[in-house]
């Protein structure tokens, strides 16, 4: 929707499955593993083809909106990327992946 408040219903909703199907997910492959030492992963893989399947048939019935091309792309591009909000996010992003490599790089050390 346009409205910010069914964006944060979508939010709320996508981190209730997410929590729930980790839960699940974990209880799953410790119920097919035969041995507490060796874990069976096949439950989740099958959980993933049938979700995607499923996420297939839903995108298919999303009805297509057609959208007015912009005249002026490059202008409307450069206004984008050289407001402050996006300025601050990339510098957020580069910093942390910066700094992640960083601590990744030397973890196993």
């Amino acid at each position: 929707g346009s409205s910010r408040s069914e964006f944060g219903k979508l939010r709320l909703w996508g981190s209730c499955g997410w929590g729930i199907m980790a839960i699940l997910s974990g209880v799953l492959v410790d119920k097919f593993s035969e041995e507490p030492t060796k874990k069976d992963y096949s439950p989740i893989f099958y959980a993933i083809v049938f979700f995607f399947v499923y996420d297939l048939l839903m995108i298919s019935h999303i009805k297509k909106i057609k959208t007015v091309k912009s005249s002026r792309m490059m202008l409307d591009f450069s206004k984008v990327i050289t407001s402050f909000n996006m300025i601050t996010f990339i510098i957020w992003v580069s910093s942390i992946g910066f700094f992640s490599s960083i601590a990744n790089s030397f973890l196993f050390w």
